[in-house]
């Protein structure tokens, strides 16, 4: 469907603007590094490109959800 490809096409472009704002490209978690932040649901604390990097993991499941790659 078009509405399809359109959402399709503004993720990519959130993905985009998030990795552009944050990075999303450390080596480890930071959960990883600092197990008393035991992976948090808050980003308060947290290092804001594994926060991003989160958020692209989601939105690039969405994107797979809306393809029906599941």
């Amino acid at each position: 469907m078009f509405s399809d490809k359109i959402d399709i096409i503004i993720t990519k472009i959130m993905i985009w603007s998030i990795k552009k704002g944050y990075g999303a490209d450390c080596e480890t978690k930071d959960y990883e590094d600092f197990p008393e932040l035991n992976k948090p649901s808050s980003t308060e604390g947290r290092c804001g490109s594994c926060v991003a990097s989160e958020i692209i993991d989601w939105l690039e499941d969405r994107i797979k959800l809306i393809k029906g790659e599941f």
